[in-house]
């Protein structure tokens, strides 16, 4: 997959109408500051939970691009939520946003390069989409609950 295809794929899984199913930024509409604390149980996280935590990781791959690396985000991997659900629900906008700029200025021929042991800048960018899509589906599921 080249840069550009890459930076489509993430940008679907965050915002727009992907084939898929919602992207993260649809299943949140409407989703309540109520709903998005409600925690199911058995220890499951919330849907504030799964906003910050899918903000984390994308923060946490621009470092890598960066040439930082980190056992997980700086944020955490799942931070609590204690900000306004408001200021969460935006959070994954804005990492998009800073993920997109920092992929277009990185240089293409080194996707292939090794980002971390068994992927490649690409297969970590790949995932990112991938990870995403996965919480959304995760809070698609939990906003019907809530």
């Amino acid at each position: 997959m080249d840069k550009k295809e890459l930076i489509e794929t993430i940008r679907l899984s965050v915002e727009g109408e992907a084939w898929h199913g919602p992207s993260v930024k649809e299943v949140l509409e409407g989703v309540t500051a109520e709903a998005a604390a409600w925690k199911p149980p058995a220890g499951l996280h919330s849907i504030a939970e799964l906003t910050l935590h899918i903000t984390a990781w994308m923060e946490e791959i621009v470092e890598r691009l960066e040439g930082r690396h980190h056992k997980e985000p700086p944020r955490g991997n799942f931070p609590q939520a204690t900000a306004d659900w408001d200021v969460i629900r935006g959070l994954p906008g804005e990492a998009l946003a800073r993920l997109l700029d920092t992929l277009e200025a990185f240089p293409e021929r080194r996707l292939s390069e090794q980002a971390q042991p068994g992927f490649s800048f690409a297969g970590l960018l790949s995932g990112a989409a991938q990870h995403n899509v996965y919480h959304a589906g995760q809070i698609a599921l939990l906003k019907k609950l809530a």
